[in-house]
C-alpha cells in the first residue's frame, strides 16, 4: 500500500474551503491491498483522516463549485489507472439534479459526469458544510470498469465553505 506524495491531515485541521471525499472505501482498500497498488495525490489534493481533500477553486454565479487536485488509483501492473481530477459540483437546475463531474482524461478538456448527488440531512445544519451522497452515473460506472453499476452509492462527500 502506498499513498504517495500525501500529507495526511486530520479532518478537524481543515481550515480552508474544499471538498473532502473518501470516494469509495472498499475501492481504496482494494487498491491498497494489491502488491503494486498505489494511491497518489497531487496538484493540491491531499489525504486526510476522512478522505481526500480537494481545495476550492471557486464558485460561479450559477452555484457551480470547482475544486482542484488529483487522486490517482493504480494497480494490476498499469492496467488499472483511475484519476479523480478537478471535481466540480454542479448545482441542480430544472430537471437536472445536482451532480459531480471530473476531468475526462480520455477527452482533453472534456468533463465526465461521475455521480448524481443527494443531500444528506445534517444533525447540526451549518452554512459552512454540506454533505452529499453520490450515486454513480453510467459514465461513472464505466470509469470503474463497470465493477460498480450505475446507481451504486459512493461514500458521502462534504463540501467545506470557509
Amino acid at each position: 500500500m502506498s499513498i504517495a506524495a500525501a500529507s495526511v491531515v486530520e479532518a478537524d485541521t481543515i481550515t480552508e474551503a474544499g471538498l473532502v471525499w473518501r470516494i469509495k472505501a472498499s475501492f481504496v482498500d482494494y487498491i491498497e491491498a494489491m502488491p503494486d497498488g498505489r494511491v497518489h495525490v497531487s496538484d493540491g489534493a491531499r489525504s486526510t483522516d476522512d478522505g481526500f481533500f480537494f481545495p476550492s477553486a471557486g464558485t460561479d454565479n450559477a452555484g457551480t463549485e470547482s475544486f482542484s487536485g488529483t487522486v490517482s488509483f493504480n494497480g494490476h501492473h498499469g492496467l488499472l489507472c483511475i484519476n479523480i481530477t478537478d471535481p466540480t459540483v454542479l448545482a441542480a437546475t430544472g430537471s437536472r439534479p445536482r451532480t459531480i463531474e471530473i476531468a475526462d482524461t480520455i477527452s482533453p478538456g472534456g468533463r465526465l459526469q461521475l455521480a448524481r448527488l443527494v443531500s444528506v440531512p445534517e444533525a447540526a445544519p451549518s452554512a459552512a458544510t454540506r454533505t452529499y451522497q453520490p450515486r454513480l452515473t453510467d459514465a461513472g460506472s464505466d470509469l470503474f470498469f463497470e465493477r460498480y453499476p450505475a446507481g451504486t452509492v459512493l461514500d458521502n462527500l462534504v463540501i467545506h465553505r470557509r
